[in-house]
């Protein structure tokens, strides 16, 4: 279990129980964990998760704090946080919009611009400390600059005339990215995937001539 392999998503939706008490006490508190299965007369699976210290070669176990369902625990995970410089902001409201007089808390961690809600103080602070460490150990993107969509979409135009601007934005939010943070990385798929829209073939190896050369300067 580690919280880089988990999709942001997971996170966002964990319930509060042992499993993110156990991933906060790993990847938030620095213990190591480690669990055992027990199964029941009927099959039932049941995974037992525990603290793992050593001291003087022997090997100890002792049970997980609740983090994510007892609010003192809960502060402990935002105390941890703040000793390596991030602080905790916490909010509560009475309702949200699509569920009426429900109570909602939203934290966030002021190193990263994501956030989390949940139903209680103790499970908002636990998804928010995981989604800042996620994000501490994502490695870091490259984003194009603003010249690069201007080039292409020069070269675009000379084939598909005024639409050329209207097919980029709808190529770059099919790409599920923006202008503003469009990784590098995915330059050249993208640019593939506009002179896909060329109907005639002259023209579509013309504009992939023309675009290789910005993508060759771009690699320099």
């Amino acid at each position: 279990m580690s919280i880089t392999n988990l999709d942001l998503n997971v996170i966002l939706n964990m319930p509060a129980g042992s499993e993110m008490d156990a991933l906060v006490a790993k990847e938030v508190m620095g213990y190591s964990v480690d669990f055992e299965e027990y199964h029941g007369t009927a099959g039932e699976g049941r995974r037992v998760w525990f603290v793992v210290t050593k001291k003087d070669d022997q090997l100890s176990r002792s049970a997980i704090a609740k983090y994510s369902t007892d609010v003192e625990a809960a502060w402990k995970v935002a105390k941890k946080m703040k000793s390596s410089g991030d602080v905790l902001s916490l909010e509560h409201r009475n309702m949200i919009d699509d569920a009426p007089g429900t109570a909602i808390w939203t934290a966030w961690f002021r190193r990263t611009d994501e956030f989390a809600r949940a139903g209680t103080p103790s499970l908002a602070i636990c998804r928010a400390a995981l989604l800042a460490i996620r994000n501490s150990e994502q490695p870091l993107k490259n984003y194009v600059n603003g010249n690069f969509f201007s080039m292409i979409e020069n070269e675009l135009a000379k084939v598909m005339g005024p639409i050329a601007p209207i097919i980029l934005e709808d190529k770059i939010t099919e790409f599920g990215e923006s202008r503003e943070s469009f990784p590098e990385d995915r330059t050249e798929s993208f640019v593939k995937a506009l002179g896909e829209e060329i109907a005639d073939s002259s023209e579509r190896a013309s504009f992939a001539r023309a675009t290789e050369e910005v993508l060759r300067r771009r690699r320099k």
